[in-house]
């Protein structure tokens, strides 16, 4: 993994994450606090980028590239579209990570340190952590959503193996 930031000034690259799907509606200020908390990382295929077990606060953004997510060895998930999150369970549980998250093809990400809502203000680490939960709950509803039409169809195939 080599970690970079973007050429250009932050007000470019503020406005570069307002494109993330999701992040068009944070607050300038809070964009600005994210960009204090933020690196653009760059992994080869076959690196991991998040490891089953490990503990710490970074949110992901897939910007180029597509990862698959593992858990206990097994792929659960692909991730290939921009802005796409991931890494999220375990900064909202505040908890050890669930699964882990290795690039497929070489990608780049933008990590974002959560603890950075700790330095705002009282009342902007709140609607921060609204945007940061709605976000979130998008994600969460998607995947949901996914799973359930899968399950959905793996209930059909095995109706249809019972009765052939």
């Amino acid at each position: 993994m080599s970690t970079f930031l973007p050429l250009g000034d932050q007000e470019s690259f503020v406005h570069s994450l307002k494109r993330i799907p999701g992040l068009e509606s944070f607050d300038g200020a809070y964009i600005a606090e994210m960009f204090k908390a933020s690196e653009l990382r760059e992994y080869e295929a076959e690196e991991f980028i998040i490891r089953e077990g490990a503990f710490d606060r970074a949110l992901y953004f897939l910007l180029m590239g597509e990862v698959k997510v593992t858990k206990e060895g097994k792929e659960v998930a692909r991730i290939n579209k921009y802005g796409e999150l991931f890494g999220e369970l375990a900064v909202i549980r505040d908890d050890i990570r669930s699964a882990s998250v290795t690039a497929v093809t070489p990608c780049y990400c933008l990590s974002v340190d959560a603890s950075f809502i700790e330095k705002l203000e009282e009342n902007e680490k709140i609607a921060c952590l609204a945007a940061i939960n709605r976000i979130c709950a998008q994600v969460l509803a998607n995947r949901l959503e996914k799973m359930t039409n899968q399950l959905v169809e793996l209930e059909r195939e095995l109706e249809n193996l019972r009765i052939g």
